[in-house]
Order: structure tokens, then C-alpha cells, then sequence
């Protein structure tokens, strides 16, 4: 949705979860790169190093019990 519109979330205490709605007022549309995926996504929001992309990572390792 928020590729095509522009979106907005509202807290709806009833469901304690958020709703999507389409914000209003923004004139220009949307932008999206079409060469961004998931993957380049993450890494541009969370770096590289911050991505646990194994179940050899040092942090599942001692979420495990492996690794200290």
C-alpha cells in the first residue's frame, strides 16, 4: 500500500494494535526504488553488523547456550 499511497498508522486501542490509513494532505507521490529489497532494506535501517542472518551468529550461539 505505502508504495503507491501515502500511509500513516493509528493506535486502535480497541484491537491494541495499529491500523493503516492513508495520510492525508501529502500532494506528491510516494517514491519507492525499484532495485531496494528486503534484504538492502534491513541493511540500510540496521547495518550490516546488526542483522542476524545465521543461526551461527555469536548471538543465537548464546541464545543457545554455545557461546558465552
Amino acid at each position: 500500500m505505502s508504495k503507491k499511497e501515502w500511509v500513516q498508522l493509528i493506535w486502535n486501542s480497541d484491537k491494541r494494535d495499529y491500523d493503516v490509513a492513508i495520510a492525508e494532505g501529502i500532494k506528491t507521490e510516494p517514491m519507492w526504488p525499484d532495485d531496494l529489497d528486503i534484504r538492502k532494506l534491513l541493511k540500510l535501517g540496521f547495518g550490516a553488523d546488526r542483522i542476524i542472518a545465521s543461526p551461527e551468529h555469536d548471538y543465537v550461539k548464546r541464545l543457545r547456550g554455545l557461546a558465552e
